[in-house]
């Protein structure tokens, strides 16, 4: 992986789905995410887009 691109889908890592498990809304409503991770080793974490009204079945796309 090139640091700042894009990779294949694949299941969510523990650490993704900590983050993704802190954006749920709730109802069966879902909404992507982009969030930005800085290289500093540190867990400094920046929300850098989001689409919502999504589906479980949208695919994830760049945005």
């Amino acid at each position: 992986m090139i640091p700042g691109g894009l990779t294949e889908a694949r299941p969510a890592t523990a650490e993704v789905q900590e983050i993704a498990d802190r954006m749920d809304v709730g109802g069966g409503c879902f909404t992507h995410i982009k969030v930005f991770k800085d290289l500093s080793g540190k867990n400094n974490l920046e929300l850098t887009g989001y689409q919502t009204n999504k589906t479980e079945d949208d695919e994830l796309t760049y945005f």
